[in-house]
Parts: structure tokens; sequence; C-alpha cells
């Protein structure tokens, strides 16, 4: 099953969560695991979008998104920082 139809919704979505993270002095990266094969590989990366948390860049947690719960998307990212900096 495809999930194109919902890169606009996640990239929306996902630049509210960056900039209010930013703005916390938190950063938040992405990256295209079809093109960064290897790097999906090392960390396992099995669905999409997934988030990883990284604490001083050592890998803390798995993040899997609820794709269907859009409207608590920027919300989950934005608590997932917050907690990757504590």
């Amino acid at each position: 099953m495809s999930l194109n139809h919902l890169v606009p919704i996640f990239s929306a979505e996902y630049a509210k969560a960056a900039k209010k993270l930013k703005s916390d002095g938190i950063p938040l990266a992405k990256v295209d695991a079809t093109k960064e094969n290897e790097l999906a590989k090392e960390y396992m990366v099995q669905g999409f979008p997934t988030i990883i948390i990284f604490r001083n860049g050592v890998k803390v947690e798995d993040y899997q998104v609820n794709r269907y719960e859009m409207d608590m998307f920027t919300q989950n990212i934005v608590e997932i920082g917050f907690k990757a900096k504590k």
C-alpha cells in the first residue's frame, strides 16, 4: 500500500514540529530512508515515518508514528524532542 498521498501532510506537520523544537534549542533532522539505504539498515528502519531519539549522539529510543492520527503528529514530535533533551 502506497502512502505517497501522506507525504505532503507529513512534510507540513514535520515543519511545524521542527520550528517549535528549534525555538527551544532542540534539533530535528530528517532522512529519506528510501535514498539512504545504509543508514536505514544501520538503524533498522522498518516503517515510515520512524522517529529515532538520540541523546548526545547515542540512539536511545525508536518511536513509531501512527500515520492515521495526523492531528497529533506535531504534538508527538515536540514531546519526543523534549524527552530527548532531558
